[in-house]
């Protein structure tokens, strides 16, 4: 191999290294979004069950019935929105691996070809440069993360309106 082809190919797997970092940082970058989102999601759903909660003294007017049914409906919305969110950023970290797949295959071979993952022989003894890359695994701990988050937002807004039902219920009886 001569000092041109060397070159040209320290080149292109310092480039793919580039692309796998862009493509790692774009899904850290999604799933922070997500968490944002959801969190949110989960603190509107407090905000309004508080809200409920502090209009009790007002169960002759509104009943609880019309509560159960408003429960009902956000607490479907909710469910609705976040799994949307869920599933588009699932797609989005999945098509982000997908190129950083391509990226991590481009810089294992630019690197074989430069002798990189072989051993090489020191006077203190033989070492490698570069050990080769296990498989992946990043992505899918990262969906078990949003889809762990996802099942926290659903319990506690689940939990959140179930409750506030059923203290409406209960202040309906004691009037």
């Amino acid at each position: 191999m001569n000092d041109g082809q060397r070159t040209i190919l320290i080149d292109a797997a310092n480039e793919a290294f580039a692309g796998m970092r862009a493509y790692h940082t774009s899904e850290i970058s999604h799933k922070q979004q997500t968490v944002t989102i959801l969190t949110t999601v989960l603190a509107a759903n407090g905000a309004l069950i508080a809200a409920g909660f502090g209009a009790l003294d007002h169960v002759e007017v509104i009943g609880w019935p019309v509560i159960a049914a408003a429960a009902s409906g956000l607490f479907t919305a909710t469910a609705l929105f976040s799994v949307f969110i869920l599933l588009a950023t699932l797609d989005k970290m999945r098509t982000d691996a997908g190129r950083y797949q391509e990226f991590k295959g481009q810089s294992m071979r630019a690197r074989r070809l430069l002798g990189l993952y072989e051993d090489i022989t020191t006077p203190h003894g033989t070492e490698k440069v570069f050990l080769e890359p296990g498989p992946s695994t990043g992505v899918k701990k990262t969906e078990g993360i949003l889809w762990a988050f996802f099942g926290m937002v659903i319990l506690f807004s689940l939990a959140g309106w179930v409750a506030l039902t059923i203290s409406w219920y209960a202040a309906d009886l004691a009037t």
